[in-house]
């Protein structure tokens, strides 16, 4: 069986992203007409929020200690299971699946890549782990043979396995060398048979990378009927080496085009998002794709407002990448030790699952997001991205404590004001 470190696709130049959100922004995301507030779904934020991708078990990698709904697993790639025609190797794949339900967490399995006995192009390289077998990045040159891996894979995890995501990062060539229309052929084929196979499987369409003219890439895979072949539109929001607030404007157009296209009913998950982040045993120096990696403080800070503003503008599923990777890891390089991140990523959910985000809004560059507890209280969630400015505390919120992404808590009675950095703070009326 072919052994390998998983990176997904993550292999994209700073410089082009740079580019391509200079060139792809729209004005920023107004649900209400007013420029700076958003009005999220009125539900609560629920624990399925909160995802991951997992790899590198086979390197050492410790099961996450942070709890997670679903993982997003690589281990059901057609050249790993059926190298060769009819002879299938399925245990890595099983051991995952009964893994995660130990653990109690749900799988989402990539259907993607083709052997090199099945590939249109079988002399062309593949891609991205050692000694990868030729073609594996084509498009299959018979559509039954890709039905039959499909049919396989799903027909075994059957009940077991609900969530399947359609090929990864396909606009990015070293992960795809065919076209939009051959994918969206792929994709259409893999959907019957899905359906056919357990009408409750999830269906994620093609999670696309945020290289070059992504947008385009995705409006003409709408055009082409690659949406309706999906029960819920995927997308990689990476926007390194910039801040989180960087993704709205993106989101919005990812939103846009599947209003467009009427796949607008259609719920919108981020299955890809991260930055390189510092170790506290060993960094790579060589990874400058994305920026310098972020320390401690940082991370903490953009791990949280990322799931906050994606919420926030309507994106129901977030999956962090990743747990067990050297570099862009919630552990560190020894993919074992959890990093500070990783408490502020369970630090979170307490704040935010079962409560429901009336709304987030911008005050000359700072933030405000409104929460309503199950209970009925009121807290709020506050941050400056680019500074630490003075917040003057609204007498009618009521504020009681202040929480840290730490854990730590505060006693705010007497208190009129609160220092707000980049770093959200969670100001609550009735401390939990």
């Amino acid at each position: 069986m072919i052994k390998r470190l998983r990176y997904s696709g993550l292999f994209i130049l700073s410089v082009l992203l740079s580019f391509c959100l200079q060139q792809q922004s729209l004005p920023f995301f107004a649900s209400s007409g007013n420029p700076s507030v958003f009005t999220p779904a009125a539900k609560p934020i629920p624990a399925s929020l909160f995802n991951l991708n997992l790899i590198n078990l086979d390197y050492g990698a410790s099961w996450p200690s942070i709890p997670f709904r679903i993982w997003r697993n690589f281990y059901a790639d057609w050249p790993l299971l059926e190298p060769r025609q009819g002879e299938w190797n399925f245990a890595t794949l099983d051991r995952d699946i009964a893994l995660a339900e130990q653990q109690g967490v749900e799988v989402m399995l990539i259907l993607k890549e083709t052997p090199t006995w099945a590939s249109a192009r079988p002399e062309e390289p593949g891609c991205c782990y050692p000694n990868p077998p030729n073609g594996a990045v084509a498009e299959a040159k018979n559509i039954e043979d890709w039905k039959n891996y499909v049919r396989t894979v799903a027909t075994r995890y059957r009940g077991r396995v609900r969530y399947y995501e359609l090929w990864n990062e396909p606009n990015v060539p070293r992960f795809y060398s065919g076209t939009i229309e051959q994918l969206v052929r792929l994709n259409q084929a893999a959907y019957q048979v899905l359906k056919q196979v357990d009408p409750n499987i999830t269906v994620v369409s093609s999670g696309l990378s945020p290289y070059g003219e992504h947008l385009r890439y995705f409006e003409r895979y709408l055009a082409l009927g690659g949406g309706q072949a999906a029960d819920v539109s995927g997308y990689h929001f990476y926007v390194a080496p910039h801040a989180p607030e960087a993704m709205l404007p993106v989101i919005r157009h990812v939103q846009t085009l599947m209003a467009k296209y009427q796949v607008a009913d259609k719920p919108l998950w981020n299955t890809e998002m991260g930055w390189r982040m510092e170790n506290s045993d060993q960094n790579i120096e060589d990874e400058t794709w994305a920026g310098r990696p972020l320390n401690s403080r940082d991370a903490v800070a953009y791990l949280a407002r990322s799931y906050i503003l994606n919420w926030a503008a309507g994106v129901e599923q977030v999956y962090w990448y990743a747990w067990g990777h050297r570099s862009m890891g919630l552990t560190d390089y020894d993919l074992k030790r959890p990093k500070a991140v990783a408490r502020a990523y369970t630090e979170l959910q307490h704040w935010l699952v079962g409560s429901t985000l009336k709304q987030c809004e911008t005050r000359q560059r700072a933030w405000i997001c409104q929460l309503q507890r199950s209970d009925g209280s009121m807290a709020w969630i506050v941050w400056n991205p680019n500074r630490n400015q003075r917040l003057e505390l609204p007498p009618e919120w009521g504020v009681r404590q202040m929480r840290e992404l730490s854990g730590k808590r505060h006693s705010l009675v007497g208190r009129n004001h609160v220092k707000m950095h980049p770093t959200p703070l969670l100001l609550e009326s009735q401390p939990t």
